[in-house]
């Protein structure tokens, strides 16, 4: 999916979701769903627990960015935490008047020069902005700063910043199409249409070369200070290898501290040349054999493949599976060896990024060091919503479609809505290159699986009462009553099989990667499908959950 504003009369999108495929998967035989889709990746599945507590999660970070001459504009974003998802200029839609910068929600990013924050506040089109007057050479320019939620704003109007200082964090609100930060260049002030090009205005200050790419070290800080610790001496060596391979050697050791062993640089290898290069890394992974290794591997594997563009990833293998950055991991041949087949270690292949020098930083790890979700209190209630956690509008519709039957809840309700479409109520999915996109709506419903579950609410768009009416995916209210049916349909169509055996793992997971991969899919592999999709998507929820529980 291409991370692009949109205009105002253009429906935001949103990844497409899977979830549509039950009415296909149900009735299809086991043997010809393993040889349509090769069981993939499996992340660790939650067992036996309601919430991710106790589990790593990123951390926002913070920190600032260093390097900044007085007096002049850097790139607002931290090195290798972002990809340029659109550029300043013309497209379909008309003039895109800045840059955009695609990261995961809540990556940091910072003040691109001194001045006087103006604006920081929601506005039409970006959700929330920040505008900073600056003074660049007697002139007057503005810097804006858009798509964020209000919690990602953070600075207040007429607070002085400083260049690099931590402003806010990435969002996707307004017309917007996935999380990124706009960012837009304003000589003489902020005027509708009015921006310029900001690469000139970067390469005119020195902090950027023609390219794009750094000229002199920015370095992004962690909570300590200064770049990621070099890669420990019994852990493995730096030696020989390229910037990208350090960074992420640099990132492992870090974030997963139980990994004893990253191997990198080696003269001579007949399967994978790219050992001698210095841009791959083999991160040997303990008890490789047992579940928890396995599980271990699974989860530096998810890590890499989430962070690819930070980390400028170019392939992983791991336990005999290929994943080519771009779609789902695919079985390799046989190679005839344990280690050969790779299921001792992760390998990943960087894109290099050259050798480094003595001033080169590495930065933090990408979304800062990893954090535990705290667990809530014992006698904490996570079936009731947190107040003010999601729009309030939307608050009696969600409890009354969490109160269908007694598997689904207010907090798995708002949960999967929030990450489907962040109560977007114009969503539409244009698909991913791995299923067909269409999914329509704030609940992101496929048109066959509305035309079974689709169900009129009773109020109109605005929450307003009206006489009974064919259910509308676009309807908000629509759209959350007849999410609440179709989970009340997978949790029946799933507990005789729970119960019995036949599939396992904790229900409500079950029940959420149904709703993306499609109940027929649960009970085919009995418990969470192989779907690199549904495998990141379950965890997803249940973090959203987590956090809008009372």
């Amino acid at each position: 999916m291409t991370l692009l504003d949109t205009p105002p009369s253009t429906p935001d999108t949103q990844e497409g979701s899977s979830k549509k495929w039950w009415w296909l998967l149900a009735g299809m035989p086991a043997f010809a769903m393993v040889i349509m889709m090769a069981p993939i990746l499996v992340i660790l599945a939650t067992t036996g627990s309601d919430t991710n507590c106790g589990q790593p999660v990123p951390d926002a970070g913070g920190g600032s960015l260093m390097g900044i001459k007085p007096g002049s504009l850097a790139v607002p974003m931290a090195e290798g935490t972002y990809t340029i998802s659109s550029p300043f200029g013309m497209r379909e839609a008309g003039m895109h008047d800045g840059q955009d910068y695609a990261a995961p929600l809540d990556t940091p990013f910072y003040a691109a020069g001194d001045g006087e924050v103006i604006a920081a506040e929601p506005a039409a089109g970006y959700g929330h902005w920040i505008r900073i007057r600056h003074t660049i050479d007697g002139q007057i320019v503005e810097s804006l700063y858009g798509h964020m939620q209000a919690s990602g704003v953070l600075v207040h109007t007429g607070d002085k910043v400083t260049a690099g200082q931590l402003i806010g964090k990435v969002g996707s609100e307004g017309q917007s199409s996935g999380p990124h930060l706009h960012f837009g260049i304003y000589p003489g002030g902020w005027a509708l249409g009015g921006g310029v090009d900001p690469i000139p205005w970067l390469t005119q200050q020195g902090t950027i070369s023609p390219n794009g790419g750094p000229a002199e070290p920015v370095a992004h800080t962690n909570s300590t200070g200064g770049d990621l610790p070099p890669l420990p001496a019994e852990k493995g060596s730096e030696a020989h290898m390229q910037v990208d391979s350090i960074r992420v050697m640099r990132t492992i050791a870090a974030a997963f501290p139980e990994i004893p062993t990253i191997g990198g640089w080696r003269p001579t290898d007949d399967v994978a040349q790219d050992h001698p290069d210095g841009r791959a890394v083999d991160i040997m992974i303990p008890d490789s054999a047992s579940a928890q290794g396995k599980a271990l591997g699974d989860k530096i594997a998810l890590y890499l493949e989430q962070n690819k563009a930070a980390l400028n990833v170019e392939y992983l293998i791991w336990q005999q599976r290929y994943w080519d950055g771009t779609g789902d991991w695919s079985l390799m041949e046989d190679r005839h060896g344990y280690t050969a087949n790779h299921f001792d270690h992760v390998h990943v292949t960087l894109k290099g990024s050259g050798m480094p020098t003595p001033d080169t930083h590495y930065g933090s790890a990408p979304g800062g060091t990893t954090t535990t979700e705290p667990c809530p209190p014992e006698d904490g209630d996570q079936t009731k919503l947190a107040p003010g956690s999601i729009p309030p509008q939307y608050t009696n519709a969600v409890s009354a479609a969490g109160s269908l039957c007694p598997d689904v809840t207010p907090v798995l309700i708002a949960g999967i809505v929030q990450q489907e479409s962040g109560f977007n109520e114009k969503a539409v999915s244009k698909g991913d290159g791995v299923n067909q996109g269409g999914a329509e709506g704030m609940s992101q419903f496929m048109p066959e699986t509305w035309k079974a579950f689709g169900t009129d609410s009773g109020l109109d768009r605005d929450g307003n009462t009206e006489p009974p009416n064919a259910a509308d995916p676009f309807n908000p209210y629509d759209a959350i009553a007849s999410e609440g049916r179709y989970l009340c349909h997978i949790a029946d169509y799933l507990r005789p099989h729970h119960d019995s055996g036949a599939v396992h793992g904790d229900f409500t997971d079950l029940i959420i990667a149904a709703y993306n991969g499609g109940e027929g899919a649960v009970v085919t592999y009995g418990g969470i499908p192989p779907f690199a999709q549904t495998q990141a998507y379950v965890p997803a929820v249940r973090q959203r959950m987590t956090k809008l529980a009372a």
